[in-house]
């Protein structure tokens, strides 16, 4: 399968609010007189002492540099302490050598590095090391580590790499009321690359985007995070998010990724109503705990390829791949459509749920247009555990909004405990009222140990309310129950398919719901 990246663009939630400025903020657009120039912190005054308020020495040093220059941080004695925030410019550089900075937001509300006005284009910041020393526990403000904010017009080129950004905590830490205390945020802008960066025990959102076009998320490293660990909020376009690796236990913090889990796509509307499109999400290693939430989630995802991805030792309250609508009324006029989640493998999770959803319901909203074009291809699936068991390796649902032309082929569902299959191993639910149709589910191969001593009754492959199925070839083996559940369907076509192992029937008809032309079997038993 072929892999089309294009670029993408990422959202931010939650308003910002700057109470303490420092005198002196560089004007945009300064002249190419700067251009080269390279300006020291310690040369404009700061001490690096862990004491003394270094801020007024950075914000000479960036105003000495905009327009073209670079402001070199060299590794301070102790540690630079920053208790104010500094007001960065266009056409900047910010180049440390993971030069400790502490993060005092004790004394201020707001950004720590902030970009916020419209000409602050092209800033690329490299090498610093920002630390809240959880000393700001007891402050309750939104907090960024580095925030770039444009509108009109917005902001473009801006980098961040090779930076660590840690122990941005809070009173409320991890249930920040308004979930503003980020590592990264970025919002209203293009071109925009997020690289080799290490992000631990923040308070929100570890990477945060928001109406951003052309992005690249490489290679972060995140752990424990209150909220999302990637989060692109809505109207993002044309990005890729690809080898990072996501984790954390919970162990020193009471929650960890409590809404939205390790990539969060939501397409919330306070971002005007625009989905997400075009996002490449490719080779991300995702593990630990999850509150309340998903390794991989996405909203009302359009032209969305998840492709390669390791999602393992799992534990929480999740579904490890969640795509689509539910129980969400704010999906006015938008859709999912042209999603591919291939070649993934989820493994040693011991989260109760699903292996891989897709789910599209509308509750109730008559506006929410049918899902379509779903390609589920080559993916492996393994819950080892017996109790806390995945309900369905797989299952797609267009409940209330409907869903159709939809491909599930290749894929393999593994299963060493005992709930596999309660709901069927790969479960596919229609609507009341919408289409369900055009299924083709091909070469899948569903795995039940012998030897397992089941209390539950397991199903392979469960039809409900759909039409137009054609399964293929798929090959169904030891100690289902029944490995074909059809209900309420018609114009259902099973073929070649293999039953081995133990179950009761290989096939079971609900002949008081089939609607006419009923099925065609072909496969031999």
């Amino acid at each position: 399968m072929k892999v089309v990246i294009l670029a993408g663009v990422l959202y931010c939630s939650g308003s910002f609010s700057q109470t303490a400025t420092i005198p002196g903020k560089p004007s945009a657009g300064t002249t190419s007189s700067t251009r080269g120039v390279e300006v020291s912190v310690i040369a404009k005054g700061a001490r690096g002492d862990g004491v003394t308020d270094d801020s007024a020495a950075f914000q000479a040093a960036v105003n000495a540099a905009c327009g073209g220059g670079t402001v070199l941080v060299p590794e301070p004695s102790v540690k630079y302490r920053l208790a104010n925030n500094i007001n960065l410019c266009g056409n900047l550089n910010i180049k440390g050598v993971q030069s400790r900075i502490f993060f005092d937001y004790r004394a201020f509300a707001g950004a720590l590095f902030n970009a916020s006005n419209s000409l602050d284009s092209n800033i690329t910041i490299d090498g610093l090391w920002i630390d809240g020393y959880r000393a700001a526990k007891g402050a309750t403000n939104q907090h960024y580590a580095l925030f770039f904010r444009g509108f009109k017009p917005r902001l473009s080129n801006i980098t961040v790499r090779n930076c660590r950004i840690t122990n941005l905590l809070d009173t409320n830490f991890p249930h920040s009321s308004d979930r503003a205390t980020d590592a990264v945020y970025v919002q209203y802008a293009d071109n925009v690359t997020l690289e080799n960066n290490v992000v631990d025990h923040i308070a929100g959102y570890g990477l945060h985007l928001a109406s951003v076009s052309n992005f690249k998320i490489l290679k972060n490293a995140i752990n424990e995070t209150a909220y999302a660990s990637i989060k692109l909020a809505a109207d993002n376009h044309n990005g890729v998010v690809a080898y990072n690796t996501v984790t954390g236990t919970g162990a020193d913090t009471p929650h960890t990724r409590a809404e939205g889990g390790s990539i969060d796509m939501p397409s919330t509307t306070s971002y005007a109503n625009t989905p997400n499109t075009h996002v490449a999400v490719l080779y991300n290693d995702l593990s630990g705990k999850h509150d309340y939430g998903n390794a991989i989630r996405a909203g009302a995802a359009q032209y969305l390829t998840i492709v390669g991805n390791r999602i393992h030792d799992l534990s929480g309250d999740l579904r490890p791949i969640y795509i689509g609508l539910r129980d969400r009324v704010d999906q006015t006029g938008r859709g999912i459509h042209d999603v591919v989640v291939a070649r993934n493998t989820l493994v040693a999770n011991t989260a109760g749920g699903v292996g891989i959803s897709v789910i599209n319901d509308g509750a109730g909203n008559t506006s929410v247009p049918v899902a379509k074009n779903i390609t589920i291809d080559g993916n492996y699936i393994l819950s080892p555990d017996s109790s806390n068991y995945f309900y369905s390796c797989l299952y797609v649902s267009g409940t209330s909004s409907g869903i159709e032309a939809v491909q599930v082929k290749n894929n393999i569902c593994e299963a060493s405990g005992d709930g596999v299959g309660a709901a069927g191993a790969f479960a596919f639910v229609g609507s009341s009222g919408k289409p369900a149709v055009n299924f083709q589910v091909h070469g899948n191969h569903l795995r039940f140990p012998t030897g397992v001593t089941r209390t539950k009754d397991q199903f392979g492959i469960v039809v409900f309310d759909r039409a137009n199925v054609v399964a293929r070839n798929n090959h169904l083996d030891s100690y289902w129950t029944q490995i074909h559940e059809v209900v309420n369907a018609t114009n259902i076509i099973l073929s070649g398919n293999v039953c081995t192992g133990t179950f009761s029937s290989c096939l079971s008809l609900n002949s008081s719901f089939i609607a006419e032309p009923p099925l065609i079997w072909l496969s031999p038993l």
